[in-house]
């Protein structure tokens, strides 16, 4: 039981602790996009064929969106295991390593899994059509596709945009963990680290949705409500983190961040076309939800005294 217990403690008790403004204010930003842009009228609109160019077509299909997967698994991973070597520096080095790579790893795996089976087919939109002319998938994601029985790009539901739904979880987790001090209390990185971090952390996010929309491969709309679900998910995901480690201190921002989610889910209840589906999603979010507080309540995970 002790060892079961320690197995629990350790990724929570591992994980950073500094919850940046910079998450809350792109946080504002998802919610205004949200309210502005979030109206199926926009189910239609594409990114316009005689606007297109060669050298766009070309460099859509060479940083194709998994390639920016694996570039900001890879910075998040880089960025997790400094902090960790800073801050916990008695761990084994397997353990940091597996934590920070199997972090990022795992909320994309997490996010793919949500999207595919119950994100995708609750709203159940289809792509745009042929009028559209849609770009075939880039060069990774065809690889995949063939190599393995996944459907990365050519499924026929377009909301929210799965691609673009876990670049912007990855863009928020880089934000997270560039953000972190060190056991000196000094920014984990220097002013001009943080600023080549964040640019290319930026550019990644945009590519993704930029290509989404270029090769008509989503509507407008799917990515608005990419980047509004992928907002939702972070802050579900990092109260979840906040409450188990630091107990009764954190469970109001998971209370803070549930009472966000109730509203926002009869608004997406409003646009979908399989709202059994949504509403279930909405009950299993709220079971884990509650049995966290609960959870959090008892400090039945917490491995320090904070």
């Amino acid at each position: 039981m002790e060892n079961m217990k320690h197995l629990l403690q350790t990724p929570i008790r591992l994980l950073p602790e500094h919850l940046p403004r910079t998450i809350i204010y792109g946080s504002f930003l998802a919610a205004f996009l949200l309210i502005i842009f979030f109206n199926n009228r926009f189910s239609d609109i594409t990114y316009p064929v005689f606007w297109r160019h060669e050298l766009l077509d070309k460099a859509t299909f060479f940083f194709d969106p998994l390639l920016c997967h694996l570039l900001g698994i890879i910075l998040a991973g880089i960025l997790a295991n400094l902090y960790l070597k800073n801050v916990h520096s008695t761990e084994p080095r397997y353990v940091r390593l597996l934590m920070a790579y199997g972090l990022p790893i795992l909320l994309l795996l997490l996010i793919y899994l949500l999207g595919n089976y119950v994100l995708k087919p609750s709203f159940a939109y289809s792509r745009p059509g042929a009028i559209a002319e849609p770009l075939h998938d880039p060069w990774i994601t065809s690889l995949v596709e063939n190599l393995l029985p996944v459907d990365l790009g050519e499924d026929i539901q377009d909301v929210p945009s799965g691609f673009a739904t876990r670049q912007v979880v990855l863009f928020y987790l880089v934000i997270w963990l560039s953000s972190q001090h060190k056991k000196d209390n000094s920014p984990l990185l220097t002013h001009k680290q943080e600023i080549i971090v964040l640019s290319i952390n930026f550019f990644l996010v945009f590519f993704v949705l930029f290509s989404r929309i270029y090769r008509a491969n989503h509507s407008f709309f799917a990515i608005v409500v990419a980047i509004g679900l992928a907002t939702l998910l972070f802050w579900i995901f990092l109260s979840i983190v906040y409450s188990l480690k630091y107990g009764k201190r954190a469970r109001f921002i998971l209370a803070e961040t549930f009472g966000a989610f109730v509203p926002m889910a009869f608004v997406f209840l409003t646009y979908s076309e399989a709202p059994d589906k949504w509403a279930y999603f909405s009950l299993v979010i709220l079971v884990i939800t509650s049995i966290v507080y609960v959870l959090a309540g008892l400090n039945s995970l917490k491995g320090e005294n904070h």
